[in-house]
Parts: C-alpha cells; sequence; structure tokens
C-alpha cells in the first residue's frame, strides 16, 4: 500500500484538499488523447502554454470565458487583471487557463485561492474539451451552474471551501468520466442526487461539510471505482445503505456527524481494501461486528460518539496495521481490548466515555509509539500500569472518572507529555516527584482523588503548565514557593485539602492566571496585596480557610474578574470601596467574617452583580440607596448584621429582578415593610425575621407569585394577616411567628397547596382555625401555640397526623387531639396533679415537637433542596439540618417513674427489639406522644461520668432528616434509658429478613440507600466535627410511615465502650461483625471469629484512628444486603468466600442473576418481572458503589459526600 493511499484513508475528519485517486489521471490522459493532445501536454501551470498560436475559431470560448470573468470579483487579489483582450489577446495565457495542443480549447480552469467572491455564472458547459474546474478556496456565493452536468468530458470538479447554495448538480450519464467530484464545506442544501451512481469513473466524491438532507442513494453501490467517500457533517438520516458493500475499492468512508441510525451492515465486510472507517457522531446502535478485526488494511476505526453496545471484539487486538481507534461515547461493556499491543503503529487509543470494566492491560507499555491515550469515564479499576512509563512518545494520558486505585506510575522518562488527567478515582499515595520532570507538561489535573503527602516542591520546573488541578484530595503541608516559576499557570484548583501555611510571595507574578480555588483549605495570613497583579484573574475563590486582616485594596485592579469568595474567613475591616471598580463582577460572597463598618455605596456600580453574600459578619450603618441600581442581582444576603434604619422602598423597587433570596434576617432594621415587597414577583425566599420591624403586613405580599419561604418571626409586626397570602399559591413555609399579629386566620391560607411548614405561634391570633386548613394535603408542620384561638380542632385531612404541640396555649381550643372536650371548661394548667402535670405538659410540647420530625421527611427535603435554608444562604453547609431554631430543644431529663410509666413497667408486650447495648420498648407519654425507650443495659448502680452525659447530650443535639432524634435520657441508679423517635414501619433488617409485610420495592429501597448516605454524610461532612457511627448495619436503620430511613445509634457504641460502661459479650456481637471494616481485623484474624470479635470491636470502637472510611465499608455492605437479599454473616459466606467477592464475580453482566428474588416478583396485578431497564441500569450503579464502598484498603473507598453524588 503506497504512502498516498495511506494519506487519503486517514483524511476522514481532516481538511483534504488533494484527494483524488490514481483513476482520476487515467481518465484525464484518455479524454486528452480522444482529443488529440498527449497527457505530457497537459499541466496545471498556465506557464505551460505560453505564447501558444491564438485561433479565433475559438472565440466562443472566450466568451464563456468572459462571461465567468463577469460574475467574479476579483478586488481583494487582482487575479484576473490579464482576462482582457487588450492586456493578453491569447486567452490560453490567461491567468488559470490551461488549453490543449491546437491551442484552441479550454481543458482547465483553475482559479483555486484567489480571494474572488461573486458566482460562477452559467454557460460553462459550452467549453467542449473542459476536464477540470478548480475554483476552491475562494469566497463564491449563489448556485452551482446547473449546466455543468452537460460537460460531458468532465473529469475532475473542485468547488470546496466557498460558500455556496443551493442543491448539488444531478451529474450522471452527462458526465461519464467525472472522476472526482469535491463541493465539500459550502452551504449546500437538499438531498445526495442518485443519478451520481451513474458516474461509473468516480474515485473520490466529496460532499462533507454541507446541509445535506435525507438518505444515502441506494445508487452509490455502483461506484465499483470509488476509493475515497466523504459524507460527514451534514443532516443526513436513515440507515447506511447495504449497498455500499459493492464499492469493493473503497479506501477510506467517512459519514461522521450525520443523523444515520442502525447497525453496521455485515456486508461491509468485503471491503478488504478499507483503510479508514469512520462513523462517528451518529446514532447508530447494535454491537461491534467481529469482522472489523478482518479488515486486512484497517487502519483508522473512529466510531466514537454512538450507541453502540456490547463488548469491543477481542480480535481487534490482533492487527498488525491499526493505528487509531476511537469509540469514544458508546455503550460498550467489557473489557479494554487486551492485545492492542499487537499493533506497532498504534499512536491513538481512545475507548473513554463508556461502561468498560476490568483494568488497563499491562501490555500497553510495549505501544513504542502511542501518544493518545484516553480511557476517561469507564468503570476500570485496578493500578495504573507501571509499564506505561516506557511508551516515551505518550503526549496525553487521560484516565479520569474511573475507579483506579493504588499510586500514580513514575512519570520522569515521558518527556513529551502534556496532557495528564487522572482526576476523580481512588489513587492513593503521594505525588511523584517525576512529574517534573515532564517539562513539556501543560496540563496536570489529579483531582477527587486520594492522594496525600505535599505537592512536589520542584513544580516549577513545569514552565509550560497551563492548568493545576489537585482539589479534593489529603495533602497536606505548603504550596511550594517554586510555584511562581509556572509562568504560563491559567488554571489552579487546589481545593477541599489539609494545605496550611501561607500563600506564597510573588502569588502575583503568575499574570496569566484566569482561574483560583484555594477553598477549603487551613491557609492563614493574611492576603498578599500582589493578588492585585493578577489582572487576568476571573474566577477567585478563597473562602472557609482561616485567612485573617483585611481585604487588599489591590483586588479593585482585576478589572476581569466575574467571581469573587472570601466568605469563612477571619477577614476584619472595612469592605474596600475599590472593588466597585470590578465592573463585570457577577459574584461577590464575602459572608461570615469580621468584616465591620458599613456597605459601600459604590456596591451599587457593579452592574453585572448576580449574587452578593455580606451575612454573618459585624456591619452596620443603613442599607445603601445605591444597591438598587444592582439590576442584575438575583440573589442578595444581608442577614446576621447589625444593620439599622428601614428597608428602603427604592431598594425594593430597583431589585424587582431577584429570583432566588432576599434575606435581611437578624439585624436591627426597624420601621414597616415597605408595600414594594410585593415588586419581588419572581423571589423564591423572602426572609426579614429578627429585626425590629412593626405595622402590618402589606396585603401586597401577595404579588410576590414566586415565593416558596417567608419568614417574618421575631419581629413586632401587628394587624391581621392579610388574606393576599391565599394567592402565594407556590408558598412551601410560611413563618410569622413572635410578632404582635391578632385578628382571624384568613380562610384563604386553605389555597396554599403546596404549604408544608406553617407556624403563626406567640401572637394575638384569635377566633376559630379555618377548617379549610385541614385541606392542605402537604401540610406537615403547624404550630399555632400560644394564640388566643378557639373552637374545636378539627382532625381531618392534614390535622390528622398533627400532635397536640401544634396547637398548645390556646385555652379556647378543644377537641379530642387536646383531650379536651368542647362542652367542658377549659382547666388551667397544673389544676389536678400539681407541679406534675405541669412537668409532663412541657414535655409534650418539646417531644410533640420531636415526633413532627418524622413526619417532616417531605417537608425537609423540599427545605433542602434550596441552594441553602431560609435565612442561611450558600456556604453555610448545613445541608439537611434543620435551620430553625425553635426546634432546638434541649435533651430532657425524665425519671425512672416517667418511664415506667410510659412503658407500663418496661412490660414485654412494649419490646420492639433487643440489640447488643439495649432493649427497646415501645413508650406512651402525655399527650399520647408515642415514643421508642431504649433501656441501655449499663449494669445497675454503675456511676456514669459526667463525660459520658455531656458527650451524649452533644449527639443529642444533631438534627438531620435522616437521623433518630435523641429527644431525653434518664440516668437513675437503677435505669439507664434513652428517649427516642419512634418509627413506626421497624427497622430495614426486619423488612429484609424477617418477612415483614411491606413492599420494599426498587423505589424504596433507593430512597433507603441516598437517605442514609446524606445522615453519613451529615455526620462525616457538615455537623461541625466528624462523628464516625460505628455500628452501621440494617438493624439500625428505622422506617418511619413513608419508609423514610433514620439512622440510629450513631456514634453511641464508641461513646459506650470508651467509658467501659457496657461489657460486650460475644454472642451480643454475632449479627455486626459481617459489616465490620476489614482494618480492624488483625492479619491472624478471621472476621468470622465472634470472640476475637469481640475485644477488636472494643478496641475500633473508640480508638483514635478510627476513620469515616469504616463507616463507609459498613454502608457498602449494607447496600449490597439490600441489592440481593444476603446477610454478609450467612450460612454461604464465610473462611475465603465473602458477600463482596460473590457480588464482584457476577457484575456487571450478570448483577441480575444475584438480586433479591423480592426485587424480581412482579407487582401485584402485573406479570413479568418487577424491574424496568432503567431500574437494572440503576441497579448496575448502586453495585457499582457498594463495592467501591467495600474495598479492602480505607483510602481506595469514597467518602459519603462522593457516595451521595453518585447515587443522585
Amino acid at each position: 500500500m503506497g504512502a498516498g493511499s495511506k494519506e487519503a484513508a486517514a483524511a476522514g475528519e481532516e481538511d483534504c484538499t488533494n484527494s483524488r485517486g490514481s483513476e482520476c489521471g487515467g481518465a484525464l490522459r484518455r479524454h486528452l488523447a480522444q482529443y488529440g493532445g498527449g497527457y505530457d501536454a497537459y499541466s496545471p501551470d498556465p506557464s505551460a502554454s505560453q505564447y501558444l498560436p491564438y485561433d479565433t475559431s475559438s472565440s466562443a470560448e472566450a466568451q464563456i470565458l468572459m462571461s465567468l470573468k463577469s460574475g467574479l470579483n476579483d478586488a481583494a487579489s487582482n487575479a484576473l487583471a490579464n482576462w482582457n483582450f487588450t492586456v493578453q489577446p491569447q486567452f490560453c495565457n490567461w491567468t488559470g487557463i490551461v488549453c490543449d495542443l491546437s491551442n484552441q480549447h479550454v481543458v482547465s480552469i483553475n482559479l483555486a485561492g484567489r480571494k474572488l467572491g461573486g458566482y460562477i455564472s452559467a454557460g460553462l458547459s459550452g467549453l467542449p474539451l473542459l476536464a477540470t474546474l478548480d475554483m476552491s478556496y475562494n469566497r463564491l456565493e449563489s448556485s452551482i451552474p446547473a449546466d455543468l452536468v452537460n460537460a460531458s468530458v468532465l473529469v475532475a470538479l473542485d468547488l470546496s471551501y466557498n460558500m455556496l447554495t443551493g442543491s448539488v448538480p444531478a451529474f450522471g450519464r452527462s458526465t461519464p468520466i467525472l472522476g472526482s467530484l469535491n463541493l465539500m464545506k459550502n452551504k449546500l442544501s437538499g438531498g445526495i442526487p442518485a443519478s451520481l451512481g451513474e458516474c461509473l469513473e468516480l474515485t473520490s466524491l466529496d460532499l462533507r461539510r454541507n446541509r445535506l438532507r435525507g438518505t444515502i442513494p441506494y445508487d452509490l453501490g455502483a461506484l465499483t471505482k470509488l476509493q475515497l467517500l466523504y459524507l460527514n457533517n451534514n443532516k443526513l438520516d436513515g440507515a447506511m445503505p447495504v449497498s455500499l458493500a459493492y464499492c469493493t475499492s473503497l479506501l477510506a468512508l467517512d459519514i461522521g456527524w450525520n443523523q444515520i441510525t442502525g447497525f453496521i451492515p455485515d456486508d461491509f465486510k468485503a471491503l478488504t481494501n478499507l483503510e479508514g472507517l469512520y462513523l462517528y457522531g451518529n446514532f447508530m446502535t447494535g454491537p461491534l461486528p467481529d469482522w472489523l478485526a478482518s479488515l486486512p488494511r484497517l487502519s483508522y476505526l473512529h466510531l466514537y460518539a454512538n450507541e453502540f453496545s456490547g463488548r469491543i471484539p477481542s480480535d481487534l487486538g490482533t492487527s498488525k496495521v491499526l493505528q487509531s481507534i476511537n469509540l469514544s461515547n458508546n455503550s460498550l461493556t467489557g473489557p479494554v481490548p487486551a492485545f492492542l499491543s499487537s499493533s506497532p503503529d498504534l499512536y491513538e487509543i481512545d475507548l473513554s466515555v463508556n461502561n468498560l470494566t476490568g483494568s488497563i492491560p499491562a501490555d500497553y507499555g510495549t505501544l513504542t509509539k502511542l501518544r493518545e491515550l484516553r480511557l476517561e469515564s469507564n468503570q476500570l479499576d485496578g493500578e495504573i500500569p507501571a509499564s506505561l512509563s516506557g511508551c516515551p512518545e505518550l503526549v496525553t494520558v487521560a484516565l479520569s472518572g474511573n475507579n483506579l486505585t493504588g499510586p500514580i506510575f513514575e512519570l520522569d522518562q515521558l518527556v513529551n507529555l502534556r496532557r495528564l488527567s487522572l482526576e476523580e478515582n481512588f489513587l492513593t499515595g503521594s505525588i511523584p516527584d517525576s512529574v517534573t520532570f515532564c517539562t513539556n507538561l501543560s496540563e496536570l489535573n489529579l483531582s477527587r482523588n486520594s492522594l496525600t503527602g505535599s505537592i512536589p516542591a520542584e513544580l516549577g520546573n513545569l514552565r509550560n503548565l497551563s492548568t493545576l488541578g489537585l482539589s479534593h484530595n489529603n495533602l497536606s503541608g505548603l504550596v511550594p514557593a517554586s510555584l511562581v516559576q509556572c509562568t504560563a499557570l491559567e488554571w489552579l484548583g487546589l481545593a477541599d485539602n489539609n494545605l496550611t501555611g501561607q500563600l506564597p510571595e510573588d502569588l502575583g507574578l503568575l499574570q496569566s492566571l484566569m482561574y483560583i480555588d484555594l477553598s477549603r483549605n487551613s491557609f492563614e495570613g493574611s492576603l498578599p496585596q500582589d493578588l492585585g497583579n493578577l489582572t487576568n484573574l476571573q474566577y477567585l475563590n478563597l473562602e472557609r480557610n482561616s485567612f485573617e486582616g483585611p481585604i487588599p485594596e489591590s483586588l479593585g485592579n482585576l478589572l476581569q474578574l466575574q467571581v469573587l469568595s472570601l466568605g469563612y474567613n477571619e477577614l476584619e475591616g472595612a469592605i474596600p470601596s475599590q472593588l466597585s471598580a470590578l465592573s463585570g463582577l457577577q459574584s461577590l460572597t464575602l459572608n461570615d467574617n469580621s468584616l465591620n463598618g458599613s456597605i459601600p455605596g459604590g456596591l451599587g456600580m457593579l452592574q453585572s452583580l448576580s449574587v452578593l453574600y455580606l451575612q454573618g459578619n459585624r456591619l452596620s450603618g443603613s442599607i445603601p440607596l445605591s444597591l438598587s441600581n444592582l439590576t442584575s442581582l438575583q440573589d442578595l444576603a444581608l442577614g446576621d448584621n447589625e444593620l439599622e434604619g428601614g428597608i428602603p422602598a427604592a431598594l425594593l423597587r430597583g431589585l424587582a429582578g431577584l429570583v432566588a433570596n432576599f434575606s435581611l434576617g437578624q439585624n436591627r432594621l426597624s420601621g414597616p415593610i415597605p408595600d414594594e415587597i410585593g415588586l419581588l414577583s419572581m423571589v423564591k425566599s423572602i426572609n426579614l425575621a429578627r429585626n425590629e420591624l412593626n405595622e402590618s403586613i402589606p396585603e401586597s405580599i401577595g404579588n410576590c407569585s414566586a415565593l416558596l419561604r417567608l419568614d417574618l418571626s421575631s419581629n413586632r409586626l401587628s394587624g391581621a394577616l392579610p388574606s393576599s397570602l391565599g394567592n402565594l399559591s407556590k408558598l412551601e413555609v410560611l413563618n410569622v411567628s413572635h410578632n404582635e399579629i391578632d385578628g382571624d386566620i384568613p380562610s384563604e391560607l386553605g389555597k396554599l397547596g403546596s404549604l408544608v411548614d406553617l407556624d403563626l405561634s406567640v401572637n394575638n391570633v384569635s377566633g376559630p382555625i379555618p377548617q379549610s386548613l385541614t385541606s392542605l394535603q402537604n401540610l406537615a408542620f403547624l404550630n399555632v401555640s400560644d394564640n388566643n384561638l378557639s373552637g374545636e380542632v378539627m382532625m381531618l385531612g392534614a390535622f390528622q397526623h398533627l400532635s397536640a404541640a401544634s396547637f398548645l396555649g390556646n385555652p379556647g381550643l378543644c377537641g379530642a387531639i387536646l383531650q379536651r372536650k368542647c362542652n367542658e371548661a377549659p382547666a388551667p394548667y397544673g389544676s389536678s396533679g400539681g407541679k406534675s402535670v405541669s412537668m409532663w405538659i412541657y414535655i409534650g410540647v418539646a417531644i410533640g415537637a420531636f415526633i413532627i420530625l418524622a413526619i417532616l421527611a417531605v417537608a425537609l427535603f423540599l427545605w433542602c433542596r434550596s441552594p441553602y435554608p431560609m435565612g442561611q444562604p450558600q456556604g453555610h453547609n448545613r445541608g439537611s439540618i434543620i435551620a430553625r431554631s425553635e426546634l432546638f430543644y434541649p435533651q430532657l431529663r425524665f425519671t425512672a417513674q416517667d418511664l415506667k410509666l410510659a412503658t407500663e413497667n418496661f412490660s414485654e408486650v412494649n419490646i420492639l427489639g433487643v440489640g447488643c447495648m439495649s432493649q427497646v420498648y415501645r413508650g406512651v407519654l402525655p399527650e399520647l406522644v408515642l415514643v421508642a425507650i431504649k433501656k441501655l443495659k449499663i449494669p445497675s448502680g454503675k456511676d456514669i461520668p459526667s463525660g459520658f452525659v455531656h458527650e451524649l447530650d452533644e449527639l443529642g443535639r444533631l438534627r438531620h432528616k435522616h437521623l433518630v432524634a435523641v429527644l431525653g435520657y434518664c440516668f437513675d441508679s437503677d435505669l439507664n434509658a434513652l428517649v427516642v423517635q419512634f418509627m413506626s414501619n421497624g427497622s430495614l433488617e426486619e423488612h429484609l429478613h424477617r418477612g415483614k409485610t411491606c413492599d420494599l420495592d426498587w423505589a424504596a429501597r433507593v430512597k433507603i440507600a441516598v437517605g442514609v448516605a446524606k445522615a453519613l454524610t451529615y455526620l462525616h461532612h457538615e455537623c461541625g466535627s466528624t462523628i464516625v457511627h460505628c455500628d452501621l448495619k440494617p438493624s439500625n436503620i428505622l422506617l418511619d410511615a413513608e419508609f423514610e430511613p433514620h439512622l440510629e445509634d450513631f456514634g453511641l457504641s464508641r461513646l459506650i465502650f470508651a467509658h467501659k460502661l457496657i461489657d460486650m459479650s460475644d454472642s451480643s456481637l454475632g449479627n455486626s461483625v459481617g459489616y465490620f471494616p476489614p482494618e480492624m481485623w488483625s492479619p491472624s484474624e478471621s472476621s468470622s471469629d465472634i470472640a476475637a470479635a469481640s475485644e477488636q470491636f472494643k478496641k475500633y470502637g473508640f480508638s483514635a484512628t478510627v476513620s469515616p472510611k469504616g463507616d463507609v465499608y459498613s454502608y457498602g455492605i449494607t447496600l449490597l444486603e439490600m441489592l440481593t437479599g444476603k446477610r454478609p454473616s450467612g450460612d454461604m459466606f464465610g473462611n475465603e468466600m465473602t458477600i463482596r467477592k460473590w457480588c464482584q464475580a457476577s457484575y456487571p453482566e450478570r448483577t441480575q442473576d444475584i438480586l433479591d428474588p423480592n426485587l424480581l416478583a412482579p407487582k401485584v396485578g402485573t406479570s413479568g418481572s418487577g424491574l424496568t431497564g432503567s431500574n437494572l441500569k440503576q441497579i448496575n450503579l448502586f453495585m457499582k458503589v457498594a463495592l467501591m464502598c467495600t474495598r479492602e484498603i480505607p483510602e481506595e473507598r469514597p467518602t459519603m459526600r462522593h457516595v451521595v453524588d453518585m447515587l443522585r
């Protein structure tokens, strides 16, 4: 195979200006010989025919040429200056014209690249010997003259790289020797003429990069001499015509970036001369045919961006001629071909964005010509082969988004490496120092791994580095001073590590920087003034560090800056007025620092600003009127400061475009709420709580039609609630508690169909509770306590799920829920029972409020789907914590007598379950509050350390949607117990293994898995300090009435064993052993040895080195149990076989074979499996996550935050 044919085959996806096959030349020879001129006399160079005698009999052809000139515009090049009989009377000597030997007839016109505009005039078919017409690379417009189809001796036509419109001329029988047709890169539309199949001499057909539609004509299959077929970058559809299999001379076939559907026809295996097959960017489906490997000359295989599925044919690895393979962006499964190393000339492997599994073949290290290796976004595991160090030509190594583990391979031999992308894996160890030898490196991205150690000190050797991404690892130490030598650096991401110290001196020397994210580290010291030298900077995020001192005034020099985030530091001083110069700034977040002084009026000049967070500082003074100029603002948070004065009406008029939050809560604002509040028709949250606002709530509030949350609590508002509140059809949370509101509750509130949380408590509201409120189907929390309401509480609709705590403090209310008949006069508190009754009332209020949490699943979900809870803008990162301070009641202390009464003296009929640390009872407190009471197995008379009570109290204050709330405790001489929320649907363990009657279908299991993952994320990352559960298993996952999961005993086991309050017996550990992480076992111990487990669990439970990665392992085992229905310590597991190994052996191809039979059972009234195709795909994802969580090495397991991201 000659070099020319290889270049032609490789021309797919590239601009090819010389793509004619050898048959073109043959046809031209035959043509010139027929008309009396030998082929050797033909030359595309005009000088070859200079000064030949002129024959006036060809004056008709001269006129055709003059007509052609009249349609062209050569003003940019003056290329046609000698197309003039005065200047040059012999047209055969005109620029671009070649005549035959008789000097009478034009045989070639070549005006390529002459910067010509205009159009091609009709009449060129009147040139009887015209063989070639090349007007490519110009700016020609209009359509291609239709009469060209009558140019009977035309051999080659090239009009590529113009702006021609209209359709492709119907070349066919009238152009019998047409060998090459190139119309690429125009604006041609319509279909491909079927008549082209009659041009039997065609060897090259190039119609790419136009706007052609329709199907590929079946007739093209008649072109048996066709070598090059380029149809890519059009809008062709339909299936690939099988007839193309008859084009057995094809060297290159490119139909990429169209809308072709269907399979690759099996008949194509007849294309044994094919060197390049390009079907990328279509909607083709089915498996890759095995015969691809049998095409003896196939060097370029590009099938990316389709919907191919199944395995990659293993025989492809045996090819000796393959040079480039790109199968990315499909749905391919199975392993990476293991023998691609058989191709000595292979320089590109791109299998990214598929579902490939297994490890990267070590044999790839023998591919000495390999330049591009892209395997990102698959499910590959194992270590990166160290043998890749033996591929000296590597330019790109992209392996991101897999499950790769182990260390990064040595890089010192890869001197040509420009891109190393390994982010989103589970790589461990340190960043190898050898990376600093890759001096051509422009991109180094190792983000989202588990790398430790420090950043290499000699990183400054990488002078060509433009992207450095090391975020989301466990790196520590200082940022190396040598970094300032990377003067080409544009993107610097070091966020979410454990980096310390001050920022490098001379950071301002990196003047190419456009992006800096150093957030979530432990940097300290002041912000360097030379940050102001980074004049190309567009993004600067330094939040959640320990920076102190003032904000540098020099930041006002960063005129390209779009995002400035300095929140959650210890910055102090005033906000620099120089920031007002940042006219392109879109987001300014300075929240949660110690900034003081007033809000600079100059901020009103930031016309592009969409987010302004200044909350959580000590800012004082009034709200500047200039902020009303921020007409692009969508999110405003000024809460938790010391701002005074009124809310300017002009501010509300100017900020009518707010769509997210208007938060001024927890300041010292006074005066009325302006009527202009109604102009905020698109805002989703208004928080004016905890100020000194007075007068009535404006009727105009009803115009805020997009409002989801309205918090006006803890002010001095008076008057009646406006009936216009009923217009807020999207409202989910309404809180006007702790004000001086009077009058009746408007019945219009019953129209708020989306309302989840309604709090009118501690006001002077009177009259009956409107019956319309009972129709609020989504209402989960209602608090009207401490008002002057009267009448009967109707236990209808949404009210059926409420407790008495919602209505207390209204002596005029009656009804069953209050245990007060409506024909009896209300008794004052304590009139019967004295002190003990009063105590029970307070207990009832507190306990009732907590029990409501169990009902709040939907409410809290809606609450937490906001970018931040009401009054707490983004950055507080409180996850799903309830953001209402009213719900943070102190832990109640109960007496032994209280709990004995609640449980009927701990009667056996009230036993809910028995665990290794407690026996659990159902209890009923006054006000009919249902709770669970955990009687701890602490020996009677044992002293309870104060430290234990203190730590328990801290645990009890944790609040999350998916945690079981600890409501109180009792530590008497004869009773040690906890009082917690009651969960009506028992534990997950009961539903999986004890035949509890419920439909725990796939949707329910997804809800449980995601909820538990969120609870662990909260404990590990979001509750202020890292809390490790230490005993996660299905029996510690409780389910409420809606089958929402709630995690119990979080941190309790570690706390109990740390204080040596319970003597753990061997038998009590039997149900926990299978969930223990392998790191708690010494090499000589078996995880099935219960006797050994006792001692190990004690050590592990209160070890100082206990890690959240142990919980991750337990979560993964629990997830496998939910998928398979098998206990990890069941009979089939033991010795060498574990539930993980058993699942790993079937994943992903045979996952369905090991699923819990209850998942596969059809739903009642249906037939077939109870799972859909999308369910099975999601199950494979959950199985993948479970296997990742249960890796033996803790560092290779994901964090729970990462788990939540993957399960979304």
